[in-house]
């Protein structure tokens, strides 16, 4: 915060005039810069060889710098003069980066990079994305480049090809991002078939229980049919077969006062006709959970 204010509060005429030594002027569109060789040698290799070699530069108390844009050179050099270090923001980021490209500028285009970063990270739609990717290729900004394509992992395939944008990214970058949506898929398809093998196996443990229920199920039946037999005096031994699940229940499903059998048994104990549909019903679920395996079968046999 305390970088924006001062870049903020600058007046112009801080290059306008000589000031801490300056040894060397830029003119860009009639304005004066006064600056210092030393900085702009320190930053910028393309001033280094000027001032350095034999172009005419070396000595020169003025160097112009045709085609470029007062104001866009003085925002340059307000942010890569320590004593300002003015912030790069959304309004100087677009002309500064071609500034510092041309003039070699590696630490101000790590500093383009880092706002684009940030800007970066806050994104989440395909525009936005595509946009900050194409300015990345355009520069060489590996981070940013890096940044974009992962952020497209989380968009559909359909969404980051069916964009106008998409053919201005590089082949090299269309190939990771497919890469990436590939690699997401597939992880998604592994995370799906442990769910799956999870249910799978809840479904066995399901089926084990109600097998164990069924068999408890056709005891409790027996037992009762038994009991009811008993109750109107029909003996088991008279018969020569075994009384089926299905016998057992139409047993319990006829005990009422309406069989004409001992008409004082309800001072003795309960008719058990009431009991029929429940356990009908509790047949018919304990049988829906076990036969759940011709399900998890089928699902096997579809790759589910």
């Amino acid at each position: 915060m305390q970088d924006e204010n001062q870049g903020a509060q600058e007046p112009e005429q801080e290059f306008s005039k000589p000031w801490n030594q300056s040894d060397v002027v830029l003119i860009v569109e009639g304005q004066k810069f006064h600056v210092h060789r030393l900085i702009l040698t320190m930053i910028s290799p393309v001033f280094a060889q000027m001032f350095s070699s034999d172009f005419k530069e070396k000595n020169a108390d003025e160097i112009p710098l045709p085609e470029k844009k007062a104001a866009e050179i003085r925002e340059m050099l307000m942010v890569i003069y320590p004593i300002f270090n003015k912030p790069v923001n959304d309004t100087n980021l677009y002309f500064l980066l071609p500034l510092a490209q041309e003039y070699q500028m590696t630490v101000l285009t790590q500093r383009c990079e880092d706002h684009l970063l940030r800007l970066t990270g806050k994104k989440r739609k395909i525009d936005p994305i595509l946009e900050t990717l194409i300015v990345g290729q355009n520069y060489t900004l590996e981070r940013v480049i890096a940044e974009c394509i992962n952020k497209t992992q989380r968009l559909t395939i359909e969404e980051v090809q069916g964009h106008e944008l998409y053919e201005q990214v590089e082949p090299l970058s269309q190939r990771k991002m497919i890469e990436l949506q590939v690699g997401r898929m597939q992880r998604e398809l592994r995370e799906a078939n442990a769910e799956i093998s999870k249910l799978r196996n809840r479904i066995r443990e399901m089926e084990v229980s109600a097998s164990k229920g069924l068999q408890s199920f056709e005891s409790l039946v027996a037992t009762l049919g038994r009991h009811i037999r008993h109750a109107k005096r029909i003996h088991e031994s008279s018969f020569t077969f075994k009384f089926t699940t299905k016998q057992n229940l139409e047993t319990i499903r006829s005990d009422s006062s309406s069989g004409g059998y001992l008409a004082s048994r309800s001072e003795v104990c309960l008719y058990l006709s009431c009991a029929y549909k429940d356990l009908e019903n509790l047949q018919d679920n304990l049988n829906a959970i076990k036969n759940s395996d011709s399900i998890a079968q089928r699902g096997e046999e579809y790759g589910w």
